[in-house]
Formats: structure tokens, C-alpha cells, sequence
């Protein structure tokens, strides 16, 4: 699921970078401002959690939001709980908004 149409339309928001791999990811975060980060919940090799644990060690100024398939009540807690995210989006929701 691609968020940047959905968000290309709001002039208060400006997606200034979109990739799928962690190590990207990182890299990107240590030279480019951020204010808020958009992650899945459920990636490969390095999950949402451990995502925003790292990203919230490092760069505790940045608010993440976690994007999830259905609630996945447990593991937006234990994100929630585990690595202070500001919050999380529901896919479904963003689906019927587009």
C-alpha cells in the first residue's frame, strides 16, 4: 500500500522519503530532517517495534506512526508500550479514503 498519493493531495504534508529497507532507512534518518515517520508494523528483518525503538533512541524528536493490517491489537500495544510511537493508522481506513 503506497501512502504518498493519498498524502500528495495535503499541502501540510510533504513526503520527502519513501523506501522499503531498514538499512535505507537509518541512513536516511542520520541527513535528512524527518518530523514523522510512517512504518509497517509487520517488515522483514527488522520489524515495526524494533524500527521505532532504534529511530526513538536515536532520534527522539521524530513522532512515528505505525501503519497496521487490522488493529493487531497485541502488537500496536506492545509498540505503543515498548517504543513510545505516537500512534497508528489502520490500513483498511486508508484504503476506503483514497
Amino acid at each position: 500500500m503506497h501512502l504518498k498519493p493519498l498524502l500528495a493531495g495535503h499541502s501540510r504534508f510533504e513526503v520527502m522519503v519513501q523506501c522499503n529497507h531498514i538499512e535505507q532507512i537509518i541512513k536516511i534518518l542520520s541527513t535528512t530532517k524527518v518530523d514523522i515517520l510512517l512504518t509497517d508494523i509487520m517488515m522483514p528483518i527488522l520489524n515495526g517495534t524494533e524500527l521505532a525503538k532504534l529511530v526513538k533512541t536515536n532520534y527522539p524528536q521524530i513522532k512515528i506512526l505505525a501503519l497496521s493490517i487490522s488493529g493487531q491489537g497485541q502488537l500496536v500495544n506492545k509498540m505503543i508500550e515498548d517504543s513510545d510511537i505516537s500512534g497508528y493508522i489502520l490500513k483498511n481506513l486508508v484504503k476506503q479514503n483514497l
